[in-house]
């Protein structure tokens, strides 16, 4: 069997995040922030060497579409600095590490229904130096009502059916902000509908791949 080669070391990472960072002309990123992220990348595509945590095998490409369409995020004015970040389905992992490393103000709550996922996922929230601020949970998420009820910010990218839990965050969680990542025509038919119910929605396309969008919504 054809064996699968290390990734990156975890400083090479962060000095890709930290110019692939520069190159989007943002105001300039943390060098602890790259090299949380980078640390964290790391750990994922050594992960992915035995579990399918991502189909982007490329962990170059994963700076471009893991990390920094995550830390996009950060550029959105009005999103909350301090309370409860809660991810659903968070999987590999991303975007909710990065953005919990760049706002460090958030505690965190990393939702997955799957036991090999969690693992991983405490295994990155310990090796980044989130432990004291972040968890990871296995849970089958079937009604929001399940999640603590006070959520300064909600997250989700690849969950099933976004339309149906942005909709119902918005609805049931007021104060909330959310942000899901979406198909470009996706976030705007959710937006559309979200404004046509007098919900406050934004579309803003991502600079870093030039594919998909984060959409904002609520709170």
């Amino acid at each position: 069997m054809k064996s699968v080669p290390l990734p990156p070391a975890a400083h090479e990472l962060a000095r890709e995040v930290a110019e692939g960072w520069a190159r989007l002309e943002a105001p300039a990123l943390d060098p602890a922030v790259a090299a949380q992220v980078g640390s964290q990348l790391h750990l994922l595509y050594l992960w992915n060497r035995r579990f399918n945590l991502t189909a982007i095998r490329d962990p170059r490409e994963g700076v471009r579409r893991h990390a920094l369409e995550a830390l996009e995020a950060t550029l959105i004015p009005g999103l909350p600095e301090t309370g409860l970040l809660v991810d659903l389905g968070s999987g590999n992992g991303f975007p909710a590490l990065p953005l919990l490393a760049a706002r460090t103000g958030l505690s965190g709550l990393l939702v997955e229904s799957a036991a090999r996922k969690v693992d991983f996922l405490r295994a990155a929230v310990r090796e980044s130096g989130l432990g004291p601020r972040v968890r990871a949970e296995q849970l089958v998420l079937e009604r929001l009502d399940q999640l603590p009820a006070e959520i300064a910010l909600l997250t989700l990218r690849g969950f099933p059916d976004p339309a149906r839990w942005i909709l119902e965050a918005v609805a049931s969680r007021p104060g909330a902000a959310i942000l899901a990542w979406l198909a470009l025509d996706d976030a705007g038919r959710i937006a559309r509908e979200l404004q046509q119910r007098g919900a406050r929605a934004e579309v803003r396309p991502l600079r870093s791949s030039g594919t998909g969008a984060i959409l904002r919504a609520g709170g």
